[in-house]
């Protein structure tokens, strides 16, 4: 038979996950597998492709060009994405020799193990794609890696691409990867039915024990906290909530404390119907407070028909103290620091202290007390202070217990914005989203740390995924719009924030966050506005006030301006003040020695807002950038990653 040898761009796709989900439910896998085929085959035939073959999961197909290629498996991938399949992607330039219906060589090969690199939801190419596809309108590629990889003798270089041509292909760019649907569950404020309100701790505690084991189970969508809690005292009915939090499924109930008894309600509702899937009352000693968590725990997931691997059911019902003295302090300890106030955090620490007191060993505790004098810094006390103790805490909680999800978060939190040590951030957080994919919280840390180092889509996508588990945190949902200016997308920004702003026109961060999207897009007047609103509700926060000052001066208004710089130098006689915000004050002045002289000094204290200044573009906050500061960031580590 003869050989039919050409110039192909290869495209190799693979469904993420296939394997196992054939093991778990063989006819879903064959449903996906068919939808898969259902999508790929008319966007192929549109960008003038050849359907090769399906090799299992995978799919094999050849186009005349590159650029063909990559945006057929762009929109590929947004298509997957809406259906709720997750797909990784490899395209390859090279020759191959169609003998009969099979095809071989090296534009295969490569494609193939292109496919095996690229993460969830992404499309790697290979140098020889990349060369034919940089200069194409809609189509942007980031240098990954150079790879050697398996039965190719020379290493390949990797892109990984983004096509922005379509709509559909910038929401799934700036979206996160979708699953096939979990299920999902939300679990309410328990209601305190005991005579003393003060038990109010308790029960709040309850419901965000049951919740933190939950988040633990891969295959199980748990809304957070801070979502949940929202609805705590109101009337209203279960698939009301249902709808707001975009679950299947409500847990609720109630506590009722006397002495050492104590009654624990618990019933499990499908939302669509308001039918009971599980409940249960439970009239125990509180010395058994710790079973009941157990039970309820594990009644949900077997409610749910949620298949546990061992590792997830020791985690679920993972014990982090047998002291029931240091187990309420820890909670008390929790109540106040929820507060972010300074008051608020004095008093957690107290607690956290007398419950280690109680409990040496309770890592959960030394976590806790870590993230107050972490958040302190940003409550006006020097980070060579407070950010030492956090670090002391930290290791006495990951020497107790390596796998807390918590303390890698925050150990690659402190990384990003104190040590400046990328590496060491990354290698954190991907640790802390192993041991706890649900976690919100972490997702919007690490979410922080990508834009730092200048992955911004990246970081659209991880702060989306923090988003769906905790849709209703105000903080949250004004990251996305902080990050989608992060990226540059300015328009998207505004409209995000504005949404924010609408759930709570009070909260500050969102105005700070629309007012530099509008200083961005040069709209000065409304800028103005929101930066003023800022430093307003903040109550003067002195990060407000630097915002304002930057809008104030460029707009021409510098006796406003050395108004504000004034009150800055006020402030700082009372308490500590960060050194960056001098240094901005001086730079957008032309004040170029005393501004250097101050960012020198914010590289000696190890100011936590200093790393944001890699992310800023000069003529967006109208700080010019020079050579000397430059070096200077260099000299401290403060650089972009590869750079």
């Amino acid at each position: 038979m003869p050989e039919d040898r050409r110039l192909a761009a290869i495209m190799f796709t693979d469904i993420v996950g296939y394997t196992a989900l054939m093991g778990r439910d063989e006819d879903k896998a064959f449903q996906i597998l068919r939808k898969n085929r259902e999508i790929q085959q008319p966007i192929i035939q549109k960008y003038n492709g050849e359907w090769l073959k399906e090799m299992g999961d995978g799919i094999l197909a050849s186009f005349h060009t590159s650029s063909d290629a990559v945006r057929c498996a762009g929109e590929i991938q947004a298509a997957s994405a809406k259906a709720g399949i997750g797909l990784r992607i490899g395209i390859h330039e090279g020759e191959v020799v169609f003998e009969g219906s099979d095809v071989l060589g090296d534009g295969v090969n490569v494609a193939s193990r292109l496919e095996e690199l690229a993460e969830e939801g992404c499309i790697n190419i290979s140098g020889a794609v990349y060369k034919d596809i940089r200069n194409k309108a809609g189509i942007s590629a980031e240098f990954i890696e150079e790879k050697t990889l398996k039965n190719v003798e020379e290493p390949v270089k990797v892109y990984k691409v983004y096509c922005e041509e379509t709509e559909d292909i910038k929401e799934k760019v700036e979206s996160p990867p979708h699953e096939p649907r979990k299920p999902s569950i939300a679990v309410l404020p328990f209601v305190n039915m005991s005579a003393d309100p003060d038990q109010e701790y308790f029960c709040d505690g309850m419901a965000e024990e049951i919740i933190n084991a939950l988040t633990h189970v891969e295959s199980l969508k748990v809304i957070a906290r801070t979502s949940t809690f929202t609805f705590k005292g109101k009337d209203l009915k279960v698939n009301e909530i249902a709808k707001e939090l975009n679950v299947e499924n409500i847990l609720e109930g109630s506590v009722r404390k006397a002495g050492n008894k104590i009654r624990i309600t618990a019933q499990l509702i499908k939302a669509d119907d308001s039918s009971h899937l599980w409940s249960e009352k439970y009239d125990r000693d509180m010395k058994d407070i710790f079973d009941i968590q157990d039970e309820i725990s594990l009644s949900i997931v077997e409610a749910l028909k949620v298949k546990l691997l061992k590792v997830e059911k020791r985690t679920l019902v993972k014990r982090y103290t047998e002291n029931l003295e240091a187990y309420n302090l820890y909670l008390t300890g929790k109540y106040y620091s929820e507060m972010w106030t300074a008051e608020g955090f004095e008093k957690a620490i107290e607690c956290f202290e007398q419950a280690l007191q109680k409990d040496p060993t309770y890592a959960l505790a030394h976590t806790g007390i870590a993230y107050v004098w972490f958040f302190r810094a940003y409550f006006g006390n020097p980070p060579k202070e407070v950010i030492p103790k956090a670090k002391t805490y930290l290791k006495n909680a990951l020497d107790i217990d390596e796998k807390l999800a918590e303390a890698h978060a925050l150990l690659g939190r402190i990384s990003t914005m104190y040590d400046w040590n990328w590496e060491m951030a990354e290698q954190e957080f991907k640790q802390a989203l192993e041991l706890n994919p649900n976690s919100s919280i972490i997702h919007v840390h690490y979410c922080n740390f990508l834009s730092i180092i200048g992955q911004h889509k990246e970081a659209v996508i991880e702060v989306k995924r923090a988003r769906e588990l905790d849709p209703l945190n105000i903080n949250t949902n004004a990251e996305v719009g902080e990050r989608l200016y992060f990226a540059g997308r300015f328009d998207e920004a505004i409209e995000e924030l504005q949404k924010v702003i609408e759930m709570d026109k009070n909260w500050y961060f969102s105005h700070l966050m629309l007012h530099l999207a509008y200083l961005a897009k040069k709209m000065f007047k409304e800028s103005i506005v929101e930066a003023e609103k800022g430093v307003e509700f903040s109550g003067g926060m002195p990060f407000a006030i630097v915002n304002l000052a930057i809008v104030y001066y460029g707009t021409g208004r510098k006796a406003d301006t050395e108004k504000l710089f004034k009150k800055i130098e006020e402030m700082a006689k009372e308490g500590y003040i960060p050194a960056s915000f001098f240094f901005i004050f001086h730079k957008i002045q032309g004040n170029k020695e005393l501004a250097f002289k101050w960012l020198e000094k914010a590289c000696e204290d190890r100011d936590i807002y200093l790393p944001f200044y890699l992310i800023f573009v000069e003529d967006y906050l109208l700080i010019p950038y020079d050579q000397k500061s430059t070096e200077l960031l260099k000299k401290v580590g403060l650089v972009k990653k590869g750079t």
